[in-house]
């Protein structure tokens, strides 16, 4: 589905850094779902003295037994000792070649909704979101992914510890999704639980992992629209009636790259001002 190639295994690696002055204990939980319960699993404690870093790969549980080798996903509750804000951590799903990482965001509690902001299938880029149901109790989630001209809703009743993962690519395949649509966003809500969702959006391209800077973009920050292919605008300008210009979002990643992504115009709620022809926006008013 993401394009990987065949054999491709994955190890979770925790990065735990004690940003205090005083030793931590981190005790960390991992939970998944067994049959139709949720299973903990209580891993061994990190000690970290005053600002000391720990690289942990969760995969070496698993092959002592801590965790079943059944599972292939799950969640991870990281407790601690000391004052808030002391630990930081990040985690990240990466292969055995090293050259293809998927970060996973780390957040206290489940949340009830987000919304994220960009996804792109233009070019090798793939686009997914894995959803998890981390309440006691089914969870009713509204799906909502937004591109230029439109929007598609899904609706998902995920069961208690259950994951689901939605393909923006595969939506394109099906044609519920147009495939002219290159760029976007998606919405999830769940309407009967509080906290009890953990997201994790990816936006990926597996062609480019074979050049040794996968996951050096890290993840999206921040996009504006403009009407300029210069990473460095971040408005549309002045146009002149009768006038016809692309439209460009401009992407801000985490490793600080700057780029603006063509984004070709489908269609508009009002022609009187503005309408599209061949993918440009022409000015009406």
């Amino acid at each position: 589905m993401m394009g990987l190639a065949p054999g491709t295994v994955f190890s979770p690696y925790l990065a735990a850094k004690n940003n205090s002055d005083k030793p931590l204990t981190v005790r960390p939980i991992f939970s998944y779902s067994s049959g139709n319960r949720i299973d903990n699993a209580a891993l061994p404690t990190i000690s970290l003295g005053p600002q000391e870093s720990r690289l942990v790969n969760l995969k070496e549980f698993q092959d002592s037994g801590l965790i079943p080798q059944s599972v292939g996903e799950g969640n991870i509750d990281l407790q601690y000792n000391g004052e808030g804000g002391a630990l930081i951590a990040e985690l990240a799903s990466v292969d055995q070649r090293g050259g293809f990482v998927s970060p996973v965001p780390l957040t206290c509690n489940g949340n009830k909704e987000l919304h994220m902001i960009f996804w792109r299938t233009d070019g090798d880029w793939h686009s997914a979101v894995t959803i998890q149901n981390i309440a006691s109790k089914e969870n009713d989630v509204e799906i909502t992914i937004s591109y230029t001209g439109g929007g598609y809703v899904l609706e998902k009743r995920i069961a208690a510890g259950e994951t689901i993962m939605i393909s923006i690519n595969e939506l394109q395949q099906t044609g519920l999704i147009p495939a002219s649509a290159k760029v976007g966003g998606i919405n999830i809500w769940s309407k009967n639980v509080v906290n009890g969702l953990v997201i994790n959006p990816m936006l990926v391209n597996p062609v480019t992992r074979t050049c040794g800077e996968c996951g050096a973009q890290g993840w999206v920050t921040r996009c504006w629209l403009t009407d300029s292919p210069d990473p460095n605008i971040t408005s549309l300008g002045d146009q002149v009636v009768g006038d016809d210009f692309s439209l460009f979002i401009r992407i801000t990643w985490t490793s600080g790259l700057i780029e603006a992504v063509d984004a070709s115009c489908q269609g508009s709620s009002d022609t009187s001002v503005a309408s599209c022809s061949a993918g440009l926006v022409v000015a009406n008013a």
